[in-house]
């Protein structure tokens, strides 16, 4: 739905078609007060991989890494639906989005082998990852992952509860 969005016009755009039985509510970051997009609990790391399917690549115009391409998010960058806040359009202005599968890690580890994994894993969660295209791509700002991946509520779960 976000996708090839080119600025805040296709936003408004995007909201005049939202339906509100969908309960996904749109807003620029101006319309809402931090606090009401928030949740009361972040986690304290959260990590993604970039680029990790070489038909996502090919589709930015990229070649797939050799290598795992981590990055890291702000906290800030956590919320739970129904809110979607973006960035002024003036700081970033190529807002895009993608549906990620989320593991959360529910226990203290480190150098855990492939076979002990899973023993670490709590569950998984529909994350909406969404990106500053602009920062994370354009020479200008020197391809910011960490920031075009960290504005505040960048980073969306569903709850079912």
């Amino acid at each position: 739905m976000f996708s090839n969005l080119g600025g805040f016009q296709d936003v408004l755009k995007l909201r005049q078609i939202s339906k509100p039985e969908h309960g996904v509510k749109i807003f620029c970051s101006s319309q809402i007060p931090w606090r009401k997009a928030a949740i009361s609990k972040r986690p304290p790391d959260i990590y993604g991989v970039g680029l990790n399917y070489a038909s996502h690549a090919l589709e930015l115009g990229r070649d797939p890494p050799v290598k795992p391409l981590i990055f890291s998010k702000s906290s800030s960058s956590f919320c739970t639906l129904p809110y979607i806040v973006l960035p002024d359009p003036t700081v970033e202005p190529k807002v895009d989005y993608e549906a990620e599968l989320g593991v959360v890690i529910g226990a203290t580890c480190r150098n855990v082998s492939e076979k002990d994994s899973l023993n670490f894993v709590l569950g998984y969660v529909v994350v909406n990852d969404v990106s500053g295209r602009y920062s994370q791509f354009e020479a200008a700002v020197g391809g910011q992952w960490s920031r075009a991946k960290s504005y505040d509520t960048f980073r969306c779960v569903v709850r079912d509860s």
